[in-house]
């Protein structure tokens, strides 16, 4: 992804602020507007869990000490929910404790930011888990192109009546059809490779020029 597309990307990610001290989450979202983000801001646990369902985020920032829910708590569910699973999660609290972050990770967040923190700091983490956001979206989407290719390829093969063959550099066969085996005498693929101990070498051997 070259970093225009990121650019392109980010000014349309959404994220989800969560805190439920007014002025923290008021100063978070206009830092990240101002950089923009389509910013939504929740006050408490539950309501974050219900915004992240109806509209799943980019990118959600999560206090810990809250009513109710705690941050811990909220992430748990999150990461329970396959509907908002894979979305990222980073911590913002002022606790400090080596503890309170290996909690945050045993849960499934991807970062820890420490209150208070500095302006430069919060855009660049933001920044940094929305690339590896976008980059784990394209990867899959890729694959699933890929995998709808090769289902079609393998479809086609199938049902095909021409015999077809498919040999590596080293002489083995890679992919061959059930047509091929029927003309060749054979009832399944599977008694075909058997009869010719899977190499073309021993197919060949077998014709007579």
């Amino acid at each position: 992804m070259k970093q225009s597309d990121f650019n392109i990307n980010s000014a349309r990610a959404k994220i989800l602020v969560v805190d439920d001290t007014i002025d923290s989450l008021r100063l978070m979202a206009n830092m990240l507007t101002d950089q923009g983000y389509n910013v939504r801001k929740v006050l408490n646990g539950q309501m974050a869990l219900t915004a992240a369902q109806s509209a799943p985020p980019d990118l959600i920032l999560l206090d810990i000490n809250m009513p109710q829910l705690n941050g811990y708590e909220v992430c748990q569910q999150l990461k329970n929910n396959p509907i908002t699973a894979e979305i990222p999660v980073i911590f913002i609290s002022a606790l400090d404790e080596v503890l309170d972050k290996v909690k945050a990770f045993s849960v499934g967040a991807v970062d820890y930011i420490t209150k208070p923190f500095y302006f430069e700091e919060l855009v660049t983490r933001v920044e940094t888990q929305l690339k590896l956001r976008f980059l784990q979206k394209e990867i899959s989407n890729k694959n699933q192109e890929t995998s709808k290719i090769q289902d079609q390829y393998h479809r086609l093969l199938k049902h095909i009546k021409e015999g077809f063959f498919q040999v590596s550099l080293e002489g083995k066969f890679k992919k061959i059809n059930f047509s091929l085996a029927q003309l060749c005498g054979y009832e399944s693929i599977d008694f075909f490779l058997n009869a010719f101990d899977n190499s073309i070498y021993n197919l060949y051997s077998d014709l007579d020029y």
